[in-house]
């Protein structure tokens, strides 16, 4: 991952915090998805038996609400340019 980041924000808060999410979904989400996998199996034709749907909703949201302040947060940068 070092190759992805130009030195000079290699070691920034930039590089740290995407090491440190990139880190956390990799190690957290698996063991979660095993969880709801065996949660929806255990409640067959119940509300619990989407959870593992709700997860990928909720990240799916999670991902049009970064990219979209993302934008705006770079729509600002550029128009001070």
């Amino acid at each position: 991952m070092s190759d992805v980041f130009e030195p000079k924000f290699r070691f920034s808060g930039i590089s740290f915090s995407y090491n440190i999410a990139y880190a956390i979904a990799g190690g957290f989400t698996p063991q979660l998805v095993v969880f709801l996998h065996f949660l929806s199996l255990e409640n067959k034709g119940e509300f619990l038996s989407l959870s593992l749907s709700f997860y990928t909703i909720f990240m799916a949201f999670i991902g049009i609400l970064a990219s979209l302040l993302s934008k705006k947060f770079y729509d600002k940068a550029k128009d001070k340019s």
